[in-house]
């Protein structure tokens, strides 16, 4: 286990694998005291122990308190998901706000992206979660034009739109959709579509458009 990990809360080390929004500041400030709770007595004899609103969580972190915090949320995403190159490239484009930028500009950047990303996480719009992985094969299109997809590929990963190769999967569960190229019809130029309707009519296993809560898309 990686230095620090093992000393975040249950709770908050479950809402990071949830994919939920983590206020950072927690991760650094992990050793409550009791002094930072009040106490209030029930008329049933119980005690109650409610936590003073913390100053410190309030605060915007500097760049080195950014690192250390978001280096330990990255380590414990990536006990489950190989998520590192991700992680790096979005650490890099903080790094380069806070260059640019003076003062706090990069965390609040942090914060709306954070927030956002909670907001519109794809399993709030899923039916239910595959339990099984599947690989489906590449449409006959890539057979027929493999240095254009080859290219096309590259492309994509140039930009950023794509992640990888990696050496094995990312997840544990995954869902591989195919891959297929179109060709303009007066163009002529190649384009790469991939295809959420598959696998088709079968009832093991669902296309990722099966999955989706359509109601909830807009």
């Amino acid at each position: 286990m990686f230095p620090h990990v093992q000393a975040v809360a249950p709770n908050v080390r479950k809402q990071i694998l949830e994919g939920k929004y983590i206020n950072l500041a927690t991760l650094l400030n992990n050793q409550e005291n009791v002094q930072d709770y009040k106490t209030v007595d029930e008329s049933d004899g119980s005690v109650l122990l409610i936590k003073h609103r913390d100053p410190r969580l309030q605060r915007n972190l500097s760049i080195q308190e950014f690192l250390e915090a978001f280096n330990i949320y990255k380590n414990i995403i990536c006990e489950k998901q190989d998520r590192r190159i991700e992680f790096d490239m979005y650490i890099q484009d903080v790094i380069d706000i806070s260059a640019r930028y003076k003062g706090p500009v990069f965390y609040e950047y942090h914060k709306a992206f954070a927030n956002k990303v909670a907001a519109i996480k794809l399993t709030h719009g899923i039916n239910v979660l595959p339990s099984k992985s599947l690989e489906c094969k590449n449409l006959l299109s890539t057979k027929k034009f493999p240095d254009d997809v080859t290219k096309l590929v590259d492309d994509e990963l140039r930009k950023g739109y794509l992640i990888g190769p990696f050496t094995k999967p990312p997840f544990d569960t995954y869902r591989i959709s195919p891959i297929g190229i179109v060709e303009g019809k007066y163009s002529k130029k190649k384009r790469l579509i991939l295809d959420l309707s598959a696998p088709h009519n079968n009832d093991e296993h669902h296309s990722i458009n099966d999955l989706i809560i359509r109601k909830t898309i807009h």
